[in-house]
């Protein structure tokens, strides 16, 4: 669908936001890497469908809480100042990469926007909300993917990160946000924890593959 006919389908719908910004011109969608095949995280159902299980801590395993910038693990969250190279291109933070992944085929301009909008990943959170409307319609099928797709590149690019991920050994991986019940546990520990669940699966793949730094 062109941009045209994407407004003009749009435009008699009472559903969009006429408020929010319009989006810069359509570019061609740019070719991504793809994730090498031995990666076996993506074989996970990759679903925001609320059917999935939440998260149910395992008594016989060790637990590691992260969330807190101030805390040990601090590094294991999206906002940490981990620099992450994608497509020859520099993103200040894994959850700027993230948030372009939202617009990056349909809008690439918009994913820019985001990698340059400034060094602090809130900002990125922020400005990726400020055009919601046009996030790609399947993102909810897909979005546990794709925070795979930044997990590796993230930790497979810092040698140190790499150690501090292997080191954790079996421990139960938990972000211990209080207010996200998807990505973390939420305030009560009755979330899905996906990021710490997509941890384990990527420290297992790269204990398992011995993939290098």
């Amino acid at each position: 669908m062109g941009l045209l006919d994407f407004f003009s389908s749009s435009s008699s719908s009472s559903k969009r936001d006429r408020s929010s910004p319009s989006p810069p011109p359509k570019q061609p969608a740019r070719l991504t890497k793809e994730r090498p095949a031995k990666f076996r995280g993506s074989d996970v159902q990759h679903s925001s469908d609320a059917t999935q299980s939440n998260h149910t801590r395992s008594p016989s395993r060790p637990c590691i809480l992260f969330y807190d910038k101030h805390k040990p693990f601090y590094e294991f969250t999206n906002f940490s100042s981990h620099p992450v190279q994608y497509n020859g291109k520099t993103y200040p933070t894994c959850e700027h990469l993230f948030q372009s992944f939202k617009f990056m085929d349909e809008y690439p301009d918009i994913a820019e926007l985001i990698r340059t909008g400034g060094d602090r990943p809130m900002a990125a959170f922020d400005e990726a909300h400020r055009y919601q409307n046009w996030v790609r319609p399947d993102w909810r099928q897909v979005n546990v993917a794709k925070m795979e797709e930044a997990l590796y590149l993230k930790f497979t690019q810092n040698r140190e990160l790499k150690k501090l991920l292997l080191d954790t050994g079996d421990a139960e991986l938990v972000e211990d946000s209080p207010w996200d019940y998807f990505w973390g546990v939420g305030a009560n520990h009755s979330g899905r924890n996906e990021l710490g669940r997509a941890l384990e699966r990527l420290r297992d793949d790269l204990s398992e593959f011995n993939i290098s730094v």
